[in-house]
């Protein structure tokens, strides 16, 4: 049976909240209070990603006011996550049982779930309770927690760009199967119009990321996640998933199958599944 351990970060939150809007501060002193008190973001570890949540604090700090009330009546519910992990380790034909913690958190407004290692045995699901929760958001976070197990994966940040684009791939062709009907651009797109400007850069793309494969580096996969790629675009990784994976889908090849190749295998069935769609114009 899956066990889901719940994590609710919200009242350290608010107490970060109400100290720090009691006080005047400089941003500077501000952000201290939040390490100290909070200390939780959907952003990388190390210092880059601190560098951004102090940001991330610095520019959502005035809109906090007027939703911490909102902020202050959440509730969580946690039924619906044992439903859909089931919908999606069936799928993935996985029957080991999946030890999770549930992280409810407040966050930026960016709407930015995310997974993470949370220690030696267990996932973290990491909910920002700001944001709106629907079916396929959770669907392509679950779908890491199972992949992970199905192809013996971390879900550490550093990592082959390789891995993270078989991770997303099949994270949001999941999320598309599992509800399906919605436009191309509910399951993947996090910038309005993405989508569109990526399809126009394809070989580019493509083309860019392909010599990245074996590279785990921090300042690499912040490039091909966070940052411009090779393109000037965000989330380059993201998209040559969708479209490996939606290439392999119509090439006949299953969900399980994809799933289930070993991390030490993806950079070298990647290459090969890039190199079959430039060459097929």
């Amino acid at each position: 049976m899956d066990h889901i351990e719940v994590k609710n970060l919200v009242p350290d939150f608010i107490d970060f909240f109400d100290e720090a809007s009691r006080r005047s501060m400089s941003e500077k002193k501000r952000f201290e209070l939040w390490k100290e008190t909070y200390d939780f973001a959907a952003v990388p570890p190390g210092v880059e990603g601190e560098k951004i949540a102090r940001t991330m604090l610095a520019n959502t700090w005035p809109k906090y006011f007027g939703e911490i009330e909102t902020i202050k009546s959440w509730e969580p519910e946690n039924n619906v996550i044992e439903n859909l992990l089931f919908h999606i380790k069936k799928l993935l034909r996985w029957d080991e049982p999946i030890d999770l913690v549930l992280i409810y958190f407040v966050g930026s407004f960016e709407g930015n779930f995310f997974t993470a290692p949370y220690d030696s045995d267990r996932t973290a699901l990491c909910i920002p309770i700001e944001s709106e929760v629907n079916d396929i958001i959770l669907y392509h976070e679950l779908t890491h927690i199972v992949h992970q197990k199905t192809a013996g994966l971390s879900l550490n940040w550093e990592q082959p760009v390789a891995n993270l684009i078989m991770q997303e791939g099949l994270a949001t062709r999941i999320s598309q199967h599992l509800k399906p009907g919605k436009n191309q651009e509910i399951y993947i797109e996090f910038t309005p119009g993405w989508l569109k400007t990526c399809e126009m850069k394809k070989e580019e793309i493509i083309e860019g990321i392909m010599p990245h494969f074996n590279d785990a580096r921090s300042e690499t996969l912040m490039k091909f996640t966070l940052g411009e790629g090779t393109t000037g675009l965000e989330r380059e990784a993201y998209y040559v998933g969708w479209l490996i994976v939606g290439s392999l889908l119509d090439a006949g090849v299953s969900f399980e199958e994809k799933a289930k190749i070993p991390g030490d295998q993806l950079a070298q069935y990647i290459f090969d599944a890039c190199r079959d769609m430039i060459e097929v114009k």
